[in-house]
């Protein structure tokens, strides 16, 4: 159709910033778990 716009890209777009963000949340808790140490309630670092 002539002068139709698609708002898919724009929905698309947003749709794979927020899935990369759930996934980066998830590596990022992830790598902490390694990381908690429950005899002194903190996170140690070797």
């Amino acid at each position: 159709m002539e002068g139709y716009v698609s708002e898919l890209w724009d929905f698309t777009r947003i749709s794979v910033t927020q899935n990369n963000l759930q996934v980066l949340k998830e590596h990022l808790f992830r790598a902490l778990a390694q990381y908690w140490n429950l005899a002194y309630n903190c996170f140690t670092f070797g």
